[in-house]
């Protein structure tokens, strides 16, 4: 982009203080998650009927989450999404904690309440 509009000097300093918040941010994360920790991206309010499980195809955070920051994905993410490079997978409410990590980044919608689960 920056040879397109003509600022290439500032496109390579846009990247270089990328690549330094994106080393600080690891560390961070580093400090509090353990190396072998493993994430998973949940959206369970968008579509009222199933969730999704995101995978890494740059939708909802998952770039950041599995590529930039360098996360590990849940042992199912990985195999079932990630590997057969999909962008997600719906899932049933039954089935949706095959899926999740040590950690779940849950997305949210301003001012909609999730959906009722049924009663078990």
């Amino acid at each position: 982009m920056g040879e397109i509009l003509d600022r290439e000097e500032e496109a390579k300093q846009f990247v270089a203080d990328f690549e330094k918040r994106k080393i600080a941010a690891r560390e961070k994360i580093n400090n509090v998650l353990a190396k072998d920790a493993t994430i998973s991206i949940v959206d369970y309010i968008t579509v009222e009927k199933f969730s999704m499980v995101i995978g890494n195809q740059g939708e909802r955070g998952s770039r950041a989450t599995y590529d930039i920051l360098g996360l590990n994905p849940a042992s199912k993410v990985q195999s079932e999404i990630l590997d057969k490079e999909m962008s997600r997978v719906e899932v049933s409410w039954e089935t949706v904690n095959d899926y999740v990590g040590d950690y779940v980044i849950v997305l949210t919608v301003k001012d909609k309440e999730p959906p009722k689960l049924p009663a078990t």
